[in-house]
């Protein structure tokens, strides 16, 4: 992707979702770079660098897609000194995002650029070990490696295609290759919901207070045609289909006693 579709995004739109993370409205209320961490967690890229508490899961990164007797390097970060010189995300508890917690999550954004350099190990305490994968390396990480990105049971997994769409209704379409490109890197997941209380919005019952439930416990569908309809709502190659500023109110459907429901504009079942 280009430098300057990239510095778009990381100008705008994460930015806006860095701050959304940060608010009170949002029920996170989380401190900027922790918001910041969770972002890069969720599937867009951000200056932040992912690491685990969990030697398994570093290794399952390390190791799951790639072929064996290729040699790789693991990374091992003394945080207590990492701490001391760049902002570092602690993300391993973190109550808003299911799959931090599977990968005992660390976000750390340092200020320099080669992490492999004497610099580095001086400043943020990082240190490499390189090994040849195996076979059997592959085939016992390949496991812990898709449970812990899997998206299909993680309530939270379709946040950020939700707020693609508040973010394309508030400020209008994306270039194309921008929209293609989030589409392609964040989890293409409906966002469900469940109804704790209700509130009123210009005459309009609306839902105030929702708690998200494992998606695939409530719905299926497919990753493609999920991608092919939000592109047709994000891509500026589409203007003829258009996302109005109050499209939550507009195209809320109706929620049934359970109170459970899929956000609008974050499924596009097969008809």
């Amino acid at each position: 992707m280009s430098g300057i579709y990239r510095m778009r995004i990381e100008d705008r739109f994460l930015r806006s979702l860095r701050e959304y993370f940060s608010k009170p409205a949002s029920n996170c209320n989380l401190a900027p770079h922790q918001a910041h961490g969770l972002v890069q967690h969720l599937g867009l890229p951000t200056q932040y660098f992912d690491f685990s508490l969990d030697p398994e899961i570093a290794a399952a990164f390390a190791v799951a897609e790639k072929d064996a007797g290729r040699v790789v390097s693991i990374g091992v970060l003394d945080i207590t000194i990492a701490v001391n010189s760049s902002q570092v995300a602690k993300l391993e508890n973190n109550p808003y995002c299911e799959r931090t917690r599977r990968q005992k999550a660390y976000g750390i954004a340092p200020s320099i650029d080669d992490l492999k350099s004497t610099e580095a190990k001086e400043k943020i305490g990082i240190q490499w070990m390189r090994c040849k994968v195996t076979q059997s390396d592959v085939e016992h990480f390949r496991a812990k490696f898709e449970e812990t990105l899997d998206p299909k049971t993680d309530p939270v997994a379709g946040v950020l295609r939700n707020e693609v769409n508040g973010y394309v209704a508030d400020m209008g379409k994306l270039r194309h290759a921008v929209a293609n490109y989030i589409a392609r890197k964040i989890p293409m997941v409906p966002l469900v919901a469940q109804v704790k209380s209700w509130m009123i919005v210009e005459d309009n019952r609306v839902p105030e207070d929702i708690e998200c439930p494992p998606p695939a416990a409530h719905v299926s569908w497919n990753d493609e045609q999920e991608r092919n309809g939000s592109l047709k709502y994000w891509s500026a190659a589409y203007p003829e289909v258009v996302l109005p500023q109050d499209y939550l109110i507009r195209m809320m459907p109706e929620i049934p006693p359970s109170g459970i429901y899929v956000v609008p504009v974050t499924h596009f079942p097969q008809i």
